[in-house]
């Protein structure tokens, strides 16, 4: 299982912003209030303008892998003079799977399975919900130092803790009504316990005029960073579907199988770190 956990981004460049500021003031130590929200997500099983279709027209998936990514965040920061006080909210979440895994999602999707068909599947996903509290301070560079370009950025650290963390993986064969693999699961939840990962991010901004039209940004979120949980719960299991037993009075039955072994163990992850590169050019 991965040793990272992923962070839901602070920031998107296709996300939508709504920003509610008090009025404009000359005075850079008046506090000011802003919300941000963000939702973005990513696949390469269909197009857009069929993701709300039900049930989904029939498609052929016709790469060698299948993906669906997510993820939102809801924001809210108070800035006075160069530092800023946040509290945020955010899920994230992917699934990575073989091109087979692909076309079984869109055969299910559609009511149209294949009769005989064997899907020979291999996946793997992740989600992790968080929510956390950060403190951060804007800067500037000395010029001269950097031959001229004027660099400003943003080092802040927040506090995270993650209500929720699953991670899994499933590989095997389904076929008709029959499916044998191999399924790990990992979770912060069930069995009748439930845990709170708690951890901590630094992220860096930074912003340099390279010309007098030119501009390059770079963002790095989760730069640095660990979020650990007491207790996880960790499922690692052979599935059967295909087991028949006959019961006392002689009649046959098919029974869903899962052997495997349980275990519960404290954890420590490093984080994913989202970058972000930008470059801008004005002419005209």
């Amino acid at each position: 299982m991965s040793a990272d956990t992923l962070l839901p981004p602070l920031a998107d460049p296709w996300d939508g912003v709504a920003e509610l500021v008090g009025p404009p003031s000359d005075l850079e130590q008046r506090p000011s209030l802003s919300f941000r929200f963000s939702a973005a997500g990513d696949t390469n099983l269909l197009p857009v303008l069929e993701a709300d279709d039900d049930p989904l027209p029939p498609r052929v998936h016709r790469r060698e892998t299948a993906r669906f990514r997510s993820h939102h965040t809801a924001l809210r920061q108070l800035e006075c003079g160069a530092w800023r006080l946040s509290r945020g909210w955010g899920k994230a979440t992917f699934l990575n799977g073989n091109g087979d895994a692909g076309q079984l999602w869109l055969d299910l999707e559609s009511h149209r399975p294949r009769p005989g068909q064997r899907y020979d599947v291999a996946l793997r996903g992740e989600e992790t919900q968080l929510s956390w509290w950060g403190l951060s301070r804007g800067f500037s560079l000395p010029s001269e130092r950097l031959g001229g370009s004027e660099v400003t950025g943003r080092l802040g650290v927040r506090l995270l803790e993650a209500p929720r963390y699953r991670a899994a993986t499933l590989s095997g064969w389904l076929q008709d009504d029959q499916f044998q693999g191999k399924l790990a699961l990992l979770s912060s939840r069930g069995g009748g316990f439930a845990t709170t990962g708690r951890g901590y991010a630094v992220d860096l901004n930074l912003r340099a005029e390279v010309s007098p039209r030119g501009t390059v940004a770079l963002r790095s979120e989760g730069l640095f960073g660990r979020i650990k949980w007491d207790q996880v719960r960790l499922l690692e299991a052979d599935v059967n579907s295909a087991n028949v037993f006959q019961d006392p009075e002689g009649f046959l039955h098919s029974l869903p199988v899962a052997t495997g072994t349980e275990r519960r163990f404290a954890r420590t992850d490093s984080l994913k770190t989202n970058w972000q590169f930008a470059a801008s050019w004005e002419a005209g």
